[in-house]
């Protein structure tokens, strides 16, 4: 690698750690849009964590190779099995989906605090935390102004969500385990995000191209009025001066020749005409 490519490469770098400009302001749709999305998670994931506790894609496995049966839990007359009441923390719950209301706004922010709260809930986790996370990831690739910050926030993540649920056994084969999720769903986002950049390059150098077609176009038109206004003065300015000599000669020879002075006259209306039909009038 020479030096100017290596020059090109520091200088993409730069250009990609480089925060962007601050977008356009959400419209009320995505607002909203966002606000019943994250409402509609936050009652899924309430709901889920009362009826179905622990019912997710991810079943903890306390159980490691060699290690002792633990004991069965009682059984209550009827044969229903006791088992231990335990609080779901509610707390949490909402906190891994209803800061999603400002994922737009905030995105950094809200995956911090959806992921936070994903790996705190820890063993009681279901498959709407793992979208929820899913979706805060996808979020903050998509639209964090930071790029550098989201990147490396997305790899901490898949770090972190791989250890917490290291010992998890996936319903889903072992490729889908929580870290994998969210690396893909931040690559998902890369793309899809370098696909819109992409777009919307083409379409301001689209746009630049037009403006300058147009701009090309009045300019030639522009040129062309004046040439033609040249000529057409130049015309003008002729007919004018061949009319102020005839009409000169025909002044002197009015008196001792009339008739050479009406030929001059004629000559002049001809002369007038013909500027006056040169002219447009």
């Amino acid at each position: 690698m020479g030096t100017e490519d290596l020059r090109r490469w520091l200088r993409q770098v730069r250009f990609a750690l480089r925060p962007e400009a601050k977008g356009a302001a959400l419209s009320r749709r995505s607002l909203c849009f966002d606000v019943l999305l994250a409402v509609l998670l936050t009652v899924v994931a309430l709901v889920v964590a009362s009826r179905y506790p622990g019912d997710g894609p991810v079943q903890v496995s306390k159980m490691e190779y060699g290690a002792p049966i633990p004991p069965r839990p009682p059984v209550l007359p009827g044969g229903r099995i006791e088992s231990p009441a335990s609080s779901p923390p509610w707390g949490l719950i909402m906190l891994s989906a209803l800061p999603l209301a400002a994922r737009r706004r905030f995105p950094l922010t809200v995956f911090a605090v959806v992921l936070c709260a994903g790996l705190a809930i820890g063993d009681d986790a279901s498959w709407i935390n793992v979208l929820t996370c899913v979706i805060g990831t996808y979020s903050a690739v998509m639209h964090s102004r930071h790029r550098a910050g989201a990147m490396v926030g997305l790899v901490v993540a898949a770090v972190l969500a791989g250890v917490a649920f290291r010992s998890t056994q996936p319903v889903l084969p072992g490729w889908s385990s929580p870290g994998v999720v969210l690396l893909v769903a931040g690559v998902v986002a890369s793309v899809v995000r370098f696909g819109r950049r992409r777009l919307a390059a083409s379409r301001d150098r689209f746009a630049a191209l037009e403006r300058a077609h147009g701009e090309a176009t009045r300019r030639a038109v522009e040129e062309e009025r004046a040439r033609i206004a040249a000529e057409l003065h130049d015309v003008v300015t002729h007919n004018v001066s061949v009319m102020v000599i005839q009409a000169g000669a025909a002044r002197k020879v009015m008196d001792a020749a009339p008739e050479r002075s009406k030929e001059a006259l004629l000559a002049v209306e001809a002369g007038g005409r013909a500027a006056m039909a040169n002219s447009g009038m």
